[in-house]
């Protein structure tokens, strides 16, 4: 990145802001073993220039804890430097208001910290902090803590990280940043930053108590953090995107800020010796985020920023990357050349030739604040490799040889792995490899990467090498009876391989069906075959014949005379005769049960209905044939209807009901002497009790006309009844 652009990042265009109530803008706390127990502890504050109040103390006080939570050391540190952070323009067209200032104290002392099985605490309060930040609630209600701590048994006479550069005061809205926030660690030891919480300490009341302003003693661990508003927190406290992130190894925080304001954040730098937590430096700060940065900066996207544009031929689409810019100029780089120019914000070009050019971008160009850049672009023509191979994929009989394919020469690098175990190497540096043989069949991913003149390309594909297939089946030895169902399986081996199947029943008829179902419809015996094919990758044919396997038995044929199929209850008599030449039949006749080889009978039928005869005959083969026939004794229509009934509860003539016979529909309907329908009813055996609809109150004594509709049974025919009725009491 270029240096000009960090610089950009770090004092950007700024927004005033206020310095009304202006207190602390953050601090630290490190120290350094100078031998025989004696450290030099070093307190950095931050505060507003224009600070209303929390003046810079002289002496600061630095309290120091033993684990046990006693008070080993209450004392004052004096300040031994004041300065204000610097305010270093990019270039001569960035201005800064005047009311924008940071001020920084250095104190220092010398402790002596014999070593102890619980380790010190050496903490600092101070309140109160700027009113103006953004992501805490009251913010000037909240004070600073600034601690750190001395690992127990401290013989090693170990020193604390401690910050290589102060922060910056300003960052640019909607910029993105990448700060170094790294510190050193003397010793050696491990560090891991991560962006952490700010802690409270002090307060608003008079005094030198925990409560106060610049509390003495300062309060003991543990201390409180405070709250951010949501969704801010601890690892997200200023509104970006993306998110401020610092790296966990190198202290390299980056984001970018996408709302202007105050904010207040804390990174913590752990120190790790052997896996064990000796110290943890915490940096509380606060950032101000400007919406006015106007530097003009110039940037041209790099070519490795877009693969799109490596050797990807001789047309190059070109990007500007630029800042606060709202003309160009582009100079495409080849020599002796006046037209290789462009204004465009992106424009493409197309060099005469391959080659390496340097790019210039003007941004803002023939004016005051005008910024130039500069990239190499290489043009190369593009370099998509890929690969064909020949020979049979079955892995009893395969050997393969491999052929490139694409842009490349013989002059090129080529590399190609097999993806497993072969015979021989498992890679192979020659343009065309051949006879490349694997030892266990599989499925191997093949890649060949190739190289010529800076173009890199690489492809991949897989090599499946198949199992031999295996013809499985059952094909049953069965006989039986037409019709013939007869199930044959399968259970080749085809390795997941694509593949075809032909069952021939030997009846003339087929199946592609893997376990086909067939039913055989004539009598014979006849020869199965199964045939599979497989038709990718390992490619066979596999034949298999069952000669004779299947027997199909006839069927007799039986024969029966029922007469006569129609009859009246009034001639109930039916002749039933056997006609077939079978050795044996069954037969079930009404009224008589099973007959066994039945030459002819009669029977007489008591009652209307339809009557089956069921007539089974077998065969030498045990086949069997069934012939169901049926004959129908009918009813005759016929009417009874009374002319009159008493339902007075004497249990005598009590309702008035019809008897019909020969129906299969029925609707009787009772009316009064004003044509009123007092009672329906579409069943012969619901009767009328003299009561409306058989619920009401009761009718009284007189005439009544009822209406019958029926359906005859035998002809479909609908006949009308239709008189009078005396109700008496």
């Amino acid at each position: 990145m270029p240096r000009h652009f960090i610089w950009y990042m770090l004092f950007c265009g700024l927004l005033p802001f206020s310095g009304k109530a202006a207190h602390l803008v953050g601090g630290e706390i490190s120290y350094t073993c100078l031998g025989n127990h004696n450290y030099e502890v070093t307190l950095t504050i931050y505060r507003d220039c224009f600070s209303s109040g929390a003046p810079f103390d002289n002496p600061a006080v630095l309290t120091v804890y033993e684990g046990t939570g006693n008070v080993f050391l209450n004392t004052g540190v004096p300040r031994v430097a004041q300065s204000r952070l610097p305010l270093i323009p990019p270039n001569s067209c960035t201005t800064f208001p005047a009311n924008v200032c940071t001020e920084k104290a250095i104190y220092q002392t010398i402790v002596h910290l014999p070593p102890n099985s619980s380790g010190y605490t050496l903490t600092h309060q101070r309140c109160c902090r700027n009113n103006s930040i953004s992501n805490i609630a009251t913010p000037d209600h909240w004070g600073n803590t600034y601690t750190i701590s001395v690992p127990p048994n401290d013989t090693s006479c170990n020193s604390s990280p401690s910050f290589n550069v102060d922060p910056p005061v300003v960052l640019c809205l909607n910029q993105m940043i990448n700060l170094d926030l790294s510190a050193t660690e003397p010793e050696g030891d491990s560090v891991h930053y991560s962006l952490c919480g700010i802690m409270h300490g002090g307060g608003r009341v008079s005094g030198t108590g925990f409560n106060s302003t610049a509390p003495s003693p300062a309060a003991p661990p543990p201390y409180s953090l405070i709250n951010f508003i949501p969704p801010l927190n601890a690892q997200y406290p200023i509104p970006a995107s993306p998110a401020f992130s610092i790296d966990p190894h190198t202290g390299i925080l980056s984001g970018r800020p996408t709302q202007v304001g105050q904010y207040v954040f804390a990174i913590c730098v752990e120190e790790y010796r052997n896996g064990i937590l000796l110290s943890t430096l915490r940096r509380d700060f606060q950032f101000n985020i400007s919406g006015n940065c106007l530097v003009t900066l110039s940037f041209i996207e790099e070519q490795a920023e877009n693969p799109s544009n490596i050797c990807s031929g001789k047309t190059v689409h070109f990007k500007e990357r630029c800042l606060n810019t709202s003309s160009y100029y582009w100079d495409f780089g080849v020599a002796g050349m006046l037209s290789d120019t462009s204004r465009a914000q992106n424009p493409v070009y197309t060099y005469p030739d391959t080659g390496s050019f340097t790019v210039m971008l003007v941004a803002n160009p023939r004016t005051a604040c005008a910024d130039t850049s500069y990239e190499v672009y290489v043009v190369r023509e593009p370099g998509n490799v890929s690969f064909t191979h020949t020979g049979a994929l079955c892995f009893a009989r395969h050997a393969l040889d491999f052929y490139p394919s694409g842009p490349f020469s013989h002059n090129a690098r080529y590399t190609w792995t097999f993806g497993g175990n072969t015979v021989g190497a498992n890679n192979s540096n020659d343009m065309e490899p051949k006879q490349v043989r694997w030892n266990t069949p599989g499925t191997y991913w093949v890649t060949l990467t190739a190289e010529e003149d800076g173009c890199f390309s690489a492809y991949s594909d897989s090599i499946s090498i198949y199992p031999d297939p295996e013809l499985r089946h059952k094909a049953p030895i069965v006989s039986g009876c037409t019709p013939l169902s007869v199930q044959f399986r399968d259970s080749s081996l085809t390795h997941g391989q694509p593949h075809l199947h032909t069952w021939d029943f030997g009846d003339q008829h087929t199946s592609s069906s893997a376990s086909p179902n067939h039913v055989y419809t004539s009598p014979g015996l006849y020869t199965v075959s199964h045939r599979l094919i497989t038709l990718g990758g390992c490619q066979d044919t596999l034949f298999e014949e069952f000669p004779l396997y299947i027997e199909v038995w006839p069927v007799p044929k039986g024969h029966l005379q029922v007469t006569p199929r129609v009859t009246s209850i009034f001639e109930p008599f039916i002749s039933i005769m056997d006609t077939s030449e079978q050795l044996r039949t069954e037969t079930y006749v009404p009224t008589r049960g099973i007959l066994t080889d039945l030459d002819s009978v009669g029977i007489a039928v008591k009652d209307t209905g339809l009557f089956k005869v069921t007539h089974i005959t077998y065969n030498g083969y045990g086949c069997s044939d069934t012939l169901v026939m049926d004959f129908r004794i009918k009813a005759p229509l016929k009417f009874y209807i009374p002319n009159a009934f008493t339902p007075n509860g004497d249990g005598l003539n009590d309702v008035f009901q019809v008897s019909v016979l020969g129906i299969k529909q029925y609707l009787l309907q009772i009316f009064d002497r004003w044509g009123k329908r007092i009672f329906e009813s579409n069943h012969p055996s619901y009767s009328w009790n003299g009561r409306i609809m058989n619920q009401g109150k009761a009718s009284p004594i007189g005439y009544y006309t009822y209406l019958i509709r029926v359906v005859d049974e035998e002809s479909g025919m609908e006949h009308l009844k239709q008189g009078t009725l005396t109700l008496l009491r």
